[in-house]
């Protein structure tokens, strides 16, 4: 009778939070993922709260069912005491599916976009189980790509999805699966070259991912910014982009002065002729090689205190040996 008259009375309008205590109390065994029960979304009883999507879009849920999902719902009902929470930076069918998976505890199949709103939405409302479904989705999607003639969109994806991750979640473990799969497929060289064909539309998240994908071989990178100063030459006004800026300034160029000197002073004279017209471009230039001579004679400074070091142990050991020979 006593569980009858609560029941009656969060029915008739009781705060959620108070709805929250009751039913977490009963749940307070379960452990999410958890299939609560597809069917419970089109109870009128049920679902208390609002989700406000994308254009004002409503999607209703029960908020004890979203809260064991997550902390920051279950504080937003059960502290705040809210019955409407603002997720409108998401579409209709993003918060559709998130809600889908906290009533089922499973990932539904959704499209490239859709993943990336869930996967957002995941993170946003620190759903755990969420956040590592998501990761493994990309994980056996990145692994389900052949290693021999990988399609290019298939590695954009992943790399695309790698850089969103990094950029606005601050998470690498979508890079290091992203990368692993470029590498392993021997696919660097193509997808670089494709990839920064649109080199004026990148982030420095994105070339930055470049500068680890190639790593030493710096060459990877410096052949198609060539083909692209070697187009540039024949336009009347020519300028030498922010973004190639960017991506040689921290490529690793004193790599390609020591192992690649022809490439590396054909890259120089076509800076040059690019920088003709604009006297800050050519003290960039002028920078920029000075920078990468130095660090090169640096290098090589290393290297021979190495050698040296070398010689002198082997010296050393000879020396002994001798002496423990004639002993």
């Amino acid at each position: 009778k006593q569980w009858y008259q609560r029941r009656v009375a969060i029915t008739a309008g009781v705060k959620v939070g108070k709805t929250l205590t009751l039913i977490n109390s009963a749940a307070k065994d379960a452990v999410v993922p958890m299939n609560f029960g597809i069917e419970l979304l089109d109870s009128v009883t049920h679902n208390n709260i609002e989700l406000v999507a994308n254009q004002g879009a409503k999607i209703r849920a029960n908020s004890a069912i979203l809260s064991l999902n997550s902390p920051v719902i279950h504080h937003m009902t059960t502290t705040l005491e809210l019955l409407m929470i603002d997720m409108e930076e998401f579409s209709e069918q993003s918060v559709k599916y998130f809600v889908e998976a906290a009533y089922t505890g499973k990932l539904p199949v959704v499209s490239g976009e859709m993943f990336r709103d869930l996967n957002k939405i995941a993170h946003a409302f620190k759903v755990t189980w969420l956040q590592i479904s998501c990761f493994q989705m990309f994980s056996e999607f990145t692994d389900g790509i052949p290693d021999i003639l990988p399609p290019y969109q298939d590695l954009l994806f992943v790399f695309e999805e790698a850089a969103y991750v990094l950029s606005k979640l601050k998470e690498r473990n979508f890079l290091e699966v992203a990368l692993g799969k470029i590498a392993t497929s021997n696919s660097k060289q193509m997808f670089i070259g494709k990839y920064l064909a649109g080199i004026e539309t990148l982030s420095d998240y994105h070339l930055d991912m470049v500068v680890e994908l190639a790593g030493a071989e710096v060459d990877l990178i410096l052949l198609p910014l060539r083909e692209q100063f070697v187009k540039q030459l024949g336009v009347d006004k020519t300028v030498i982009s922010n973004e190639c800026k960017y991506l040689l300034e921290h490529c690793q160029l004193s790599l390609c002065s020591r192992y690649s000197p022809y490439l590396f002073q054909q890259l120089f004279d076509f800076l040059e002729k690019l920088a003709e017209e604009s006297t800050e471009d050519m003290k960039w230039v002028l920078q920029l090689h000075r920078k990468s001579a130095s660090q090169f004679e640096v290098a090589q400074c290393a290297s021979a205190i190495l050698d040296e070091n070398s010689n002198k142990k082997e010296k050393s050991y000879r020396l002994r040996l001798c002496v423990d020979t004639t002993a």
